[in-house]
């Protein structure tokens, strides 16, 4: 053990953030959500519509979702780590074991070079060898990824002694590598620049014999380590584990690293994650989002988290790209989130009100649980300014009247606020300006159908079934659009197209409306606000409409086109009547 001063040195230190301007901003929303309340009640008794009521409904709903929003963000804190003081507080054969688990399902839909990518960072961290495990969990049981595990162990042999001579601070490869070394520095050695060429060199090499093999239709079973995966098939096998990196060197070595296939059967229920997860963790099931439902688990029982998000950020996923792969991805999220909200026996309310989850705590796992049910009251918000412009009819405050100051300082707060948020870590107004874009498709397209998946679940109609998104690696077709958004079939785009034919039509109808003077802000018919809504709605779905007139991957296909156009024109009818 280490001498008493130095054990006094903290490990982690809380450091609360400034946060009154941030503070003063969110109730000043709140203030506007709660006055736009007020003034939409007093309406109710001029104006008892159908239309208004569903507008009650949403802006308390907003409202109900900016309270959860502020309890989140009410006191922020900042955790910095100091691991250069773990040695002065234990010595070095004191240091607990730790056991990583990397999992991986499909070597199709989540590329083997991903998944070595994730084992060499992991397997050079700065930390005894002889204290660290990694076990790779490959729920397909593909002998692709165990000759990719293979090739990677080999590499290791090279990779981690380089990260350990030049204290390299990234060490995912496809990182490290992505960025030509700064010849400018001075500390940069002849010997340095050499190993570094090097190493690339062989990292490339490792590259291309895995994507290689990706592309085979036939996988590699050449060889006595190949015998398990013979013959057989992904939902029917036996165990498999292999031990492909044993340490041996102690403390300067090369850790130890596992592959682990657990035994499956046709006939035999099972979850997703490896048997050891399972009873290691101790991982729940019931939802798609398993570790979430852990967490507000072992949460429940006392357990206290920490937000830790270090500089560089260490955490980071490879995001699907495209339309349908990552609509795919929210709606699993949707659906699970949703999932563990009903759940009888760990929903947050349960874990507050029968176990030691804080009631803060539980406002934040509802805030993130809600995201399928967001779902309704935004499509019904996007439709009610077209469905005013095509009957002539308003739900928004006049221009003439004081109220519409109070919508236009909500909507412009609002969006400043988000804005500010973005500048504040680091991002562009294109990144902000993507993200609520995104934000406003996945939640009527992936939320609304990850809403669908859990009421026909909890009605025993069906049951929700977890799908593996695809994960793209970094490089991309010479013909690809990087940025633009892609279409396929899938069911979850009619919605969107729908939406966008019913803005298209509304804002034409008003305009000719307007134009021949029969309806208009004059007439007491739909005014300034909701023509400025449909655009700003017909704005934010612009992916849709340039999918209207793309083609291939780019294009919204005819059958999704079509089914829109019926349930536009079914919404249109319903208006008038």
């Amino acid at each position: 053990m280490a001498d008493k001063a130095s054990v006094s040195l903290p490990l982690q230190e809380r450091i609360p953030a400034k946060n009154k301007l941030k503070r003063l901003s969110e109730l000043l929303i709140l203030s506007l959500l709660l006055s736009l309340l007020s003034y939409r009640l007093s309406s109710l008794s001029s104006n008892r519509s159908l239309v208004c009521l569903l507008a009650l409904f949403c802006e308390a709903w907003f409202t109900f979702v900016w309270l959860l929003n502020v309890n989140v963000k009410w006191s922020p804190a900042i955790y910095k780590t100091n691991p250069d003081h773990l040695l002065n507080k234990f010595n070095i054969d004191e240091l607990p074991a730790i056991d990583i688990f990397v999992t991986t399902a499909d070597s199709e839909l989540e590329p083997p070079i991903i998944t070595v990518n994730t084992v060499l960072s992991l397997l050079a961290v700065d930390y005894p060898a002889n204290r660290l495990a990694c076990y790779v969990s490959d729920d397909g049981g593909s002998p692709k990824t165990y000759f990719s595990l293979i090739q990677a162990s080999k590499f290791a042999n090279r990779w981690i002694p380089f990260c350990r001579k030049y204290n390299v601070k990234v060490r995912a490869p496809f990182m490290y590598f992505s960025q030509e070394p700064d010849q400018s520095l001075n500390g940069l050695s002849l010997d340095f620049l050499r190993d570094w060429k090097e190493i690339k060199n062989e990292y490339e090499e490792l590259r291309q014999t895995i994507e290689d093999m990706g592309k085979s239709h036939l996988p590699p079973l050449q060889g006595d380590d190949f015998v398990e995966f013979s013959n057989i098939e992904r939902g029917n096998h036996q165990s498999i584990v292999k031990v492909l990196w044993e340490n041996k060197d102690g403390k300067d070595g090369i850790p130890h690293l596992i592959y682990v296939s657990r035994e499956k059967r046709p006939k035999h229920p099972h979850h997703f994650k490896a048997g050891a997860l399972n009873v290691l963790i101790g991982c729940l099931y019931g939802s798609m989002t398993e570790d979430v439902l852990t967490g507000l688990r072992i949460q429940s029982m006392g357990w206290k988290s920490t937000f830790f998000n270090p500089s560089p950020p260490a955490f980071l996923g490879c995001a699907p790209t495209g339309g349908p792969a990552s609509l795919m991805q929210y709606k699993r999220w949707a659906t699970g989130l949703l999932e563990v909200l009903f759940d009888k026996d760990h929903s947050p309310v349960v874990g507050t009100l029968t176990k030691q989850l804080h009631f803060r705590q539980c406002l934040c796992y509802i805030k993130i649980s809600i995201w399928a049910l967001q779902s309704v009251p935004e499509l019904l918000y996007s439709l009610l300014p077209s469905c005013c412009l095509i009957t002539g009819t308003s739900f928004l405050p006049k221009v003439s009247e004081g109220q519409f100051l109070l919508a236009a300082m909500l909507f412009a707060g609002y969006n400043l606020y988000s804005l500010e948020e973005y500048k504040q870590c680091g991002k562009s107004w294109r990144e902000w300006w993507n993200n609520q874009r995104m934000q406003r498709i996945t939640a009527i397209t992936a939320f609304l159908f990850g809403f669908l998946s859990v009421v026909f679940k909890l009605l025993g109609l069906s049951e929700t079934i977890f799908e593996v998104t695809r994960k793209d690696q970094v490089h991309m077709p010479a013909h690809a659009e990087p940025g633009r958004f892609t279409f396929d079939g899938s069911p979850m785009f009619i919605t969107g197209t729908m939406l966008v034919l019913v803005q298209i039509t509304a804002i034409g109808v008003a305009l000719v409306s307007w134009a021949g003077g029969a309806v208009g802000p004059e007439t007491n018919g739909p005014g300034v606000a909701e023509m400025v809504c449909s655009g700003w709605v017909l704005i934010t779905f612009w992916p849709f409409v340039r999918g209207l007139f793309g083609k291939g991957s780019y294009g919204i296909p005819w059958s999704v086109v079509i089914k829109a156009g019926v349930l536009a024109v079914l919404f249109l009818q319903l208006c008038k009547s």
